[in-house]
């Protein structure tokens, strides 16, 4: 063994390397999935994507701050749930003491 200050210090493990060039070569063959199998939306799912993106700015965010809490907005509760929103934005009455 040298000791000049070119020397790399990194030693090779043949059949360790051998093994990660395997997995990339058989990762690199396999064919994709064919688009109509890969992660698709139902029609509903479509509906409702439909349905959304006509929305306005403002109720898109009353639907995304609902849908982070757990609820989920659709055609037929997004007016129950704006009117929750306006109830719960109001501002309290003020008391005469």
């Amino acid at each position: 063994m040298s000791y000049s200050n070119n020397d790399d210090d990194t030693v090779e493990i043949p059949t360790l390397r051998e093994q990660v060039l395997a997995d990339d070569v058989e990762k690199t063959d396999e064919e994709p999935p064919p688009l109509d199998e890969l992660n698709t939306l139902s029609a509903p799912e479509r509906e409702w994507l439909v349905w959304f993106y006509s929305l306005s700015n403002d109720d898109k965010k009353v639907v995304e701050t609902w849908a982070e809490r757990g609820f989920s907005v659709n055609a037929t509760n997004i007016e129950q749930i704006k009117q929750i929103v306006r109830i719960d934005r109001a501002p309290e009455p003020e008391s005469g003491d």
